[in-house]
């Protein structure tokens, strides 16, 4: 839950604030406060908006210059409440401009506004029927609007999936501690774990687990590499990586020690 609110300072002092549900977000409730301040201006007006949201701002000078269509094509966030904003400009053909003011200044209607924000968190949520938003259709997942890029809602679903699925096996059990838990940047370790975003191949596949395996402490001994692997780990190849490797002068005994991370190597 979070507060939504907007300052009238002139012609006539007015203001209003209630909450918002349903995914809130800081951007969103700045969002529809503008939409909210606009859907009280008469006809042909011309209205200047401050606002301390920098995205906003940029995004209002961005599609300010694209049609309706061109704006229910784009990938920006929050798509459907930007068509019904500019509709309002529209419809009402007014003449709007956003500036930029800085957070929590000393601007009086600045304060005043951050304190309708704080209450209205606690006030009667705002519910808008889809009806008045005049947009054909919204995608959804389990019955909640996606607001966002959808292709990029489905990778963030599916990685989410992933962890999931990680953190159910018995063997990462100590993953679950509510202190590694916040050290670990999941999403870099995607990125990592992740060899390739678009083909699949059982290459990628063989590594993408070897990888996981590092990451569970189980690497693999020599034995199991071997079951996997029977042409590639015979003693041929052992005895011919000693032979190559003595020839350099090393020692046999360290280099047997040693012969497990080159399997590795071998293996990728």
């Amino acid at each position: 839950m979070m507060g939504c609110t907007f300052v009238i300072s002139a012609l006539i002092k007015k203001s209003f604030n209630c909450g918002i549900a349903d995914n809130p977000s800081s951007n969103k409730a700045e969002l529809m406060a503008v939409i909210l301040s606009l859907m009280t201006c008469p006809k042909a007006a011309n209205v200047e908006i401050y606002s301390d949201s920098q995205w906003v701002v940029n995004t209002f000078d961005e599609l300010n210059f694209l049609t309706i269509k061109d704006i229910e094509r784009s990938k920006v966030n929050y798509k459907v409440l930007w068509s019904c904003l500019f509709k309002i400009i529209s419809i009402y053909s007014l003449k709007v401009k956003i500036i930029k003011v800085k957070a929590h200044s000393d601007c009086d209607h600045n304060k005043e506004a951050d304190k309708l924000a704080k209450s209205g968190a606690e006030k009667n949520v705002l519910i808008i029927e889809d009806k008045l938003l005049l947009h054909n259709g919204t995608v959804c997942w389990r019955d909640m609007p996606i607001e966002r890029n959808p292709i990029l809602m489905i990778k963030r679903i599916k990685n989410a999936q992933f962890i999931e699925k990680f953190l159910m096996l018995h063997r990462n059990e100590v993953y679950k501690q509510s202190d590694l838990l916040r050290l670990i940047d999941w999403k870099i370790s995607l990125k990592l774990n992740n060899i390739n975003q678009y083909d699949t191949l059982f290459e990628d596949h063989y590594l993408q687990s070897f990888r996981i395996k590092i990451c569970c402490n189980e690497l693999p001994t020599c034995v199991n590499l071997k079951k996997r692997k029977p042409d590639l780990y015979d003693e041929d190849c052992r005895s011919k990586i000693i032979q190559e490797y003595s020839r350099d002068d090393i020692d046999t005994q360290e280099l047997k020690g040693g012969i497990l991370d080159v399997y590795m190597i071998l293996h990728f």
